[in-house]
């Protein structure tokens, strides 16, 4: 199994698909993005080189771009995606092997809006289905897009602290500071395991819930709000400046 990869140059949105240990799950979203992306939306898949289930992954990767690496934590494969092998698309998507693409057109809808409402600053998303499909619950973004211009500007994606807890919590709070947090709700892209899912927990969720999972998220994020968060800002300002 060697990886591969060619992304057209016409490619205005590039989705990055972290997966590990779910090649079923992965093929029940990759079906649901072919049938709703548009044309110059393409989609790689990074696997990691110690996932038991390589062999099973062929089958489902054999006519997608993907590559394989070692273990990294979800944060570090954004980034390095975005950075290091395929860096300079016009807006780049955040999305997992539990994620099912539900409305046609998802991508220019939410480019649309990010546009429209932030000059292409911040995060747009779409619906997911978590807390009985309230977003006004927690405003957390979920399967997310963001520009190039935005994440060039500040340097990462996300910040390069962060493992695969409180990505959403720094999403939603930098989005809020710079009036850039776009929810777009006819766009549905639906989060099995939060979105009403009635399977149990897999080795992947156990995992990432474990021990202080989540308080070590917690105080890496505050660590980036106190150290971090108003040199993104006054970055992000000046290049708005610069955009008049």
């Amino acid at each position: 199994m060697s990886e591969t990869f060619k992304i057209p140059e016409n490619t205005q949105l590039l989705a990055i698909c972290c997966t590990f240990r779910r090649p079923a799950m992965l093929k029940n979203m990759i079906e649901s993005f072919e049938k709703t992306r548009s044309k110059t939306t393409q989609l790689i898949i990074y696997l990691h080189d110690d996932d038991p289930y390589l062999k099973e992954y062929e089958d489902v990767v054999k006519n997608q771009n993907y590559i394989i690496e070692k273990h990294r934590y979800l944060q570090e494969v954004i980034n390095h995606v975005t950075f290091d092998v395929i860096p300079g698309i016009p807006y780049y998507q955040i999305i997992c092997d539990d994620h099912l693409y539900h409305t046609p057109g998802w991508d220019k809808i939410l480019i649309e809006n990010l546009e429209k409402q932030a000059n292409g600053w911040g995060f747009a998303c779409g619906r997911d289905g978590i807390n009985n499909d309230n977003w006004n619950v927690c405003q957390h973004p979920s399967a997310e897009i963001w520009s190039w211009k935005f994440c060039n500007t500040i340097g990462y994606v996300y910040p390069r602290t962060f493992k695969h807890t409180g990505m959403d919590f720094y999403t939603k709070n930098l989005g809020l500071a710079i009036n850039g947090l776009v929810f777009v709700p006819e766009v549905r892209i639906e989060h099995l395991w939060y979105g009403g899912c009635s399977k149990p927990m897999d080795d992947n969720l156990k995992e990432k819930y474990a021990g202080g999972a989540f308080n070590e998220g917690e105080q890496i994020f505050n660590a980036w709000a106190k150290e971090e968060k108003q040199i993104a800002i006054d970055k992000i300002n000046k290049a708005k400046e610069l955009e008049k």
